[in-house]
């Protein structure tokens, strides 16, 4: 199932040398593509369009932004807003399974599906949480936090910065949305290999709470 553009991908993360990067999670990975397919027609997690290019459009995106993670150093913990086929969190801790996981996902029947995968795979350290954020997680203390395909970006946005802890990052790929007070955060906006090869959805900002 391996393309191109994974390959592509898997490569770049194999070149940091880092010690948490399991190029083994691809079969984990593949298998998280097969079951979204599978259950697609019940629950519909993706679009139509998107699911015979979920490794090209999905996959590597996931695997860019593990990319920005696993280049910090201490305990890295994730919090996805919104996970519905599980991306990008999925994949992440399928190739980092050090990572700290969080999902939040609104509907039970998505959530029962994250549950499903998350046994399948035998992935450890993966929490889901079945409801709507702001209200889910009671606290925000992750040190990352993703929410990647939201029905109410501006609201998710405006609801991720008021709630961000001190010293953490939100990878903010949502587009559309106001910029930020540059007295109270701290931006990034990341042009690197992964941005100019494509192998990024969209922007990335890193928005960190000073």
């Amino acid at each position: 199932m391996a393309g191109k553009q994974v390959e592509q991908a898997l490569a770049l993360l194999e070149g940091l040398n880092l010690p948490c990067f399991c190029r083994d999670g691809l079969q984990k990975a593949e298998e998280h593509i097969r079951l979204i397919r599978e259950w697609n027609h019940a629950i519909s997690l993706v679009s139509q369009g998107d699911l015979a290019f979920l490794p090209e459009r999905h996959l590597v995106d996931a695997l860019s932004l593990l990319a920005v993670i696993m280049q910090t150093s201490g305990e890295k913990r994730l919090l996805d807003i919104g996970s519905g086929a599980g991306y990008p969190a999925i994949p992440m801790k399928c190739f980092c399974p050090t990572l700290d996981v969080t999902l939040v996902e609104r509907s039970r029947r998505k959530a029962g599906f994250l549950q499903r995968v998350i046994s399948l795979l035998g992935l450890e350290g993966v929490t889901v949480l079945t409801g709507e954020f702001p209200a889910q997680p009671e606290r925000l203390d992750a040190q990352w936090i993703t929410a990647r395909a939201v029905e109410r970006p501006k609201k998710v946005y405006a609801d991720v910065l008021q709630r961000l802890p001190q010293g953490s990052v939100f990878l903010c790929q949502l587009e559309g949305v106001p910029p930020v007070d540059s007295e109270m955060f701290h931006v990034e906006h990341v042009e690197d290999v992964w941005q100019s090869s494509g192998l990024r959805r969209g922007s990335l900002r890193l928005i960190r709470k000073k």
